[in-house]
């Protein structure tokens, strides 16, 4: 997924980002972690939205990077408390598009918790999995975005091309 040096860094004029990325998956998150170290950002992670929402009150973060199906605390409500907290952090909600939801939900029959996320608050939104460069990209657009705290007219959600 997510592994190797980028050959351009983010485009947001050399300015290093504090970083909180919240994601269960062990895997995801040392990716994620890794790769925007290698741009130079500073990162901090969470297994859950409660480690989550600890570390918000301990750092101050420009971006926070939620997954949207988690134990103890989901991305949703994590984003919920964040808004609370920090109305103008931006922030990108990521998800494998309701892997694991159980069976009944089939195709276009899944509810959209990207779209759902970005109209509850969320600055903008990643459907996994992704490369690093969309992961990259996604967070240019993110920190471009006037938005911090959600409406209800989402810019869209950014998802992988075949």
């Amino acid at each position: 997924m997510i592994s190797k040096k980028l050959k351009s860094s983010c485009d947001l004029g050399s300015r290093l980002l504090n970083i909180l990325v919240v994601d269960d998956d062990l895997i995801v998150r040392n990716a994620i972690r890794a790769t925007l170290m290698l741009e130079g950002h500073e990162v901090k992670t969470a297994s859950n939205g409660l480690e989550g929402l600890l570390l918000f009150d301990d750092h101050r973060f420009d971006l926070a990077i939620l997954d949207i199906f988690m134990p103890e605390m989901e991305g949703i409500e994590t984003l919920r408390h964040l808004r609370e907290r920090t109305p103008n952090t931006k922030v990108l909600a990521i998800s494998g598009a309701g892997r694991g939801l159980p069976s009944g939900y089939a195709g276009d029959d899944r509810p959209d918790y990207l779209n759902f996320a970005v109209a509850l608050g969320a600055t903008s939104a990643l459907a996994k999995p992704f490369s690093a460069s969309e992961l990259i990209d996604a967070i240019d657009k993110c920190m471009d975005s006037g938005r911090g705290e959600g409406s209800l007219a989402p810019e869209g959600v950014h998802r992988q091309t075949a």
